[in-house]
């Protein structure tokens, strides 16, 4: 799987509308979000997969890496996704460094 930090993401999202999903709870995701990004959470990923892009890149996010990765290794193994990429520190490092307007919990 492919990584991207959050400077790199946010100077995707100028250029373009990539494909976001944040795999936290809606709880959470309700509290503060990466612009654009679309909740999925992750005990409704294996329901939900249909959903998902296969032929464009799926950036993937949670609060701080660790449930995204393990979405992401979930896809590529059991669902043959090849376009993954993992958004590194999350949802966290997208407000420390990006928008600190965003509230962190």
């Amino acid at each position: 799987m492919k990584t991207i930090n959050v400077n790199d993401l946010k100077t995707l999202q100028q250029q373009q509308s990539p494909i976001i999903i944040d795999v936290r709870e809606t709880y959470e995701y309700n509290i503060c979000k990466i612009e654009g990004a679309v909740n999925i959470p992750m005990g409704e990923i294996t329901e939900r997969v249909d959903e998902l892009e296969r032929e464009e890149a799926v950036y993937v996010c949670c609060k701080s890496g660790k449930r995204a990765e393990a979405v992401c290794n979930l896809l590529i193994t059991d669902y043959g996704f090849e376009n993954l990429v993992l958004i590194e520190g999350g949802v966290e490092a997208y407000a420390k460094e990006i928008d600190n307007s965003l509230e962190l919990y």
